[in-house]
């Protein structure tokens, strides 16, 4: 069926080009399925999923609604049908286009051509359909209006059919006279894959590449009917690049260059081209422990492995706090993360920052080997050896420890067997956790899972785990559907995950609050490498073709272990998993250094920020993160609380405090929605930056001239931007004239011997 859709939808958008312009920054979702019922005013359609799930919808049907296809009242219940909804929020939703596949309703069949003759197609059946069993034998008239098309799509003849080729038959008319609407052959289905290359030449329309590891020779075929996406117009629309995103030319392209290709395999027609990068002088990830420092090279060793990088005056050097470092500050046994171009055989430094002393720099997961009161020992993967195998962390006052479902409990609860999620610093050698997640058991009151079914004031749950439980519902239970509105519980639930807080773990409890996952934003998945970026977009080079998404004041970017990025990060060559709200193309949230296939749960996770609060108010809260502000909407389902789980009210949340927000859902207007809020105690896990009390910085927010107060002067106060990038270095100066910086929020790092306080300074 799939393949029909394909050329189904593909006949819908070129109608439309001809009623109507469409605005493409903001596409209506598609629905595609069977017609069940139809009125002037209403249409009713089974809807088929992505993953052949079936569900029914009702869609109004306005003045402004284009129909293309057959008439409402001349078509017939059980045509195909796809529709195209306007993108306004209401309930039924509205269709602004309805393409039926004709007046009478289709049957789909999978078959094997057993016989050609001038006008009829003979098959038998190789799955269940309305005409019967498997094996089915089945005589289809074949007319001129008949259309033959190939597995990719292209029109055949049917001089093209074979006996013993397997199609897909879309047929209309009684069952035992059918007619043939379409035959679609199955046995020249072109597949994608790629390959890691070293260019040979080309010669016309081959291009020939040396197989990396192999002595095999690879011959693409230049053909810009199977090149994707590119937009690219002339010089035969060659999709080719280099590692900085450039287009490049055949005749940019050298004997020995290093390439990676995707490429479509036809059985009947070869091997095609779908894309290319050119990777001389592209980016590495530089992520490891310095071992050797000579002249200005350093080494560094990951997963038992070392490289030489060249650390020039153009590389940019930071410390965790995203503040410029020199070379003299780098040393043997620190842990570094950045990227590195080769030149000419030499790996060059581009970036690095120096992780040691960085919260949340490095994640693991393991089992519980033994715990103490200021210790804990897993069995687990060292991200920098690569081997598995016991893992000593430091505990200490800073250190937080939260339960499955991402809220806090006491050190106590961590037991031997436990399996763990702990996300930890480097200091001086020693591994200190930073945040310790129990993940099993898992005994909190946390509830997940589908609805099974409604019997009065219950509900029975299936829940993660494969049990049955039921849980009462009360009028004190707060029910919200993924943009954060609260619904009521009805038939339409059943079936529909929900997450949320019970007032006990086990059967019986009663639901405090949760979100039924309904009315929630359409998000996919986009991964691969980016091949260019700039202050509003990326352009990712994924398996299927280029990708542009957008990026939003909302867009959460994070590395693999969960540490907020500055969209600066997002640079040409590193790889990335990006979850992109479908109807527009923006980011909502995404990761760096990793594929999709690597996080198949990243549009289920939660995403987790730990910053300081800078406001709560309309429902709103405002918080100042390593990466600049990020704002959260505040539902009633929202939990806020502190470390000991004290339910807290917004009036409980001054500005200022630290707070750590867990987030996955986002409103109508795309807004993260805050899970739950936690007041954190703690407030630095940087034993050798002081409280920021001791540095008094008034007035702030400031429009003009700051003062700097402290009980004893500070010898040097550096001021930077959120990116890193240093604003002024003052010098036993007291005051600071801010009128010509932009407004927003900036990093006041003051110095005093070997004392270290860093606090916020806010330009309105």
């Amino acid at each position: 069926m799939l393949r029909f859709v394909i050329s189904f939808a593909f006949v819908v958008l070129s109608a439309v080009t001809l009623h109507a312009q469409r605005d493409t920054t903001a596409p209506g979702i598609t629905v595609y399925g069977k017609l069940l019922a139809v009125s002037p005013m209403r249409i009713t359609v089974e809807e088929y999923d992505n993953d052949s799930a079936v569900s029914t919808r009702d869609i109004s049907i306005v003045q402004q609604t284009l129909i293309d296809g057959c008439s409402l009242d001349s078509v017939q219940v059980g045509v195909t049908t796809l529709v195209v909804l306007s993108p306004l929020m209401i309930y039924p939703p509205q269709a602004e286009i309805v393409k039926f596949d004709g007046c009478v309703p289709h049957i789909d069949v999978m078959a094997t051509i057993t016989g050609i003759s001038n006008s009829r197609v003979d098959v038998e059946t190789t799955a269940p359909s309305e005409f019967g069993q498997t094996g089915t034998a089945i005589s289809f008239q074949v007319f001129a209006e008949s259309q033959i098309i190939s597995c990719d799509g292209a029109l055949l003849a049917k001089i093209d059919l074979q006996i013993g080729d397997p199609v897909y038959v879309r047929s209309n008319g009684p069952l035992d006279a059918p007619r043939a609407v379409a035959i679609q052959t199955l046995n020249d289905c072109s597949q994608g894959t790629s390959a890691e290359c070293t260019f040979i030449k080309v010669v016309d329309s081959l291009m020939y590449l040396q197989v990396d590891s192999t002595i095999d020779t690879l011959v693409l075929t230049l053909s810009a009917d199977f090149m994707r996406g590119t937009g690219i117009t002339g010089n035969s629309a060659l999709p080719l690049y280099s590692c900085d995103g450039s287009v490049l030319t055949l005749d940019d392209l050298r004997a020995g260059m290093p390439m990676s290709v995707s490429y479509l395999i036809s059985p009947r027609k070869g091997l095609f081209l779908q894309y290319a990068f050119v990777k001389e002088n592209c980016p590495i990830a530089v992520r490891g422990t310095i071992t050797a420092i000579n002249s200005n090279v350093l080494t560094v060793a990951s997963h038992g492995q070392t490289y030489d990088v060249a650390v020039l005056a153009s590389t940019e050097l930071y410390d965790c706090q995203r503040l410029e470092i020199t070379f003299a500050d780098l040393a043997v046994g620190q842990s570094v993360d950045g990227y590195a171009i080769e030149n000419a055989g030499t790996f060059e430094a581009s970036h690095l920052t120096v992780l040691d002393d960085c919260p949340f720099a490095f994640s693991t997961s393991g089992t519980v080997l033994s715990t103490a009161s200021t210790s804990l020992t897993i069995e687990a993967l060292d991200p920098f050896t690569g081997i598995t195998g016991p893992l000593d962390l430091s505990l200490d006052q800073a250190t937080q420890y939260v339960d499955c479902s991402g809220l806090p409990i006491n050190q106590d609860a961590i037991q031997l067997g436990n399996t763990l999620v702990v996300y930890y610093r480097v200091s001086k050698g020693a591994l200190i956790a930073d945040m310790v997640f129990i993940q099993d058991p898992c005994t909190s009151n946390y509830i997940g899972g589908t609805i099974a079914a409604l019997y009065g004031d219950k509900i029975a749950v299936l829940i993660d785990k494969g049990e049955l439980r039921s849980y009462l519902v009360d009028s004190a239970s707060t029910l919200v559907n993924c943009r954060g509105e609260i619904i009521s519980l009805s038939p339409a639930v059943v079936g529909q995950r929900i997450e949320g807080l019970t007032t006990h773990a086990k059967d019986g409890g009663t639901i405090i609050n949760a979100t039924i996952y309904v009315d929630c934003l359409q998000s996919g998945l986009v991964s691969g490498s980016i091949t260019f970026v700039n202050d509003s977009l990326v352009t990712v080079a994924t398996t299927d073709g280029s990708r542009d998404v957008l990026r939003a004041p909302f867009s959460i970017i994070t590395n693999d272990a969960g540490m907020l990025l500055d969209w600066s990060e997002l640079v040409v060559g590193r790889l990335v998993c990006l979850v992109v709200d479908e109807s527009t193309q923006m980011i909502l949230r995404g990761l760096v250094d990793a594929a999709c296939n690597d996080h198949s749960k990243l549009t289920n996770n939660s995403t987790m920020v730990i910053g300081q609060l800078k406001t709560v108010e309309n429902n709103q809260l405002v918080v100042s993160t390593s990466a600049g502000e990020m704002m959260f909407a505040i539902t009633p389902a929202t939990q806020m609380m502190d470390e000991s789980r004290n339910t807290l009210g917004a009036e409980n949340m001054a500005p200022g405090k630290t707070v750590r927000v867990m987030a996955k859902n986002h409103t109508t207007e795309r807004t993260p929605i805050a899970s739950t809020v936690v007041l954190l105690l703690t407030t630095s896990v940087d034993h050798d930056i002081n409280a920021a009390s001791d540095l008094l910085v008034y007035p702030n927010p400031a429009t003009d001239v700051v003062t700097f107060n402290s009980s004893v002067p500070f010898e040097t106060i550096t001021i930077s931007n959120m990116l890193g990038s240093r604003i002024a270095s003052l010098h036993a100066a007291a005051t600071f004239d801010v009128s010509a910086l932009a407004p927003g929020t900036y990093v006041v790092n003051a110095q005093r011997g070997a004392q270290r306080v860093v606090t916020m300074m806010v330009k309105r």
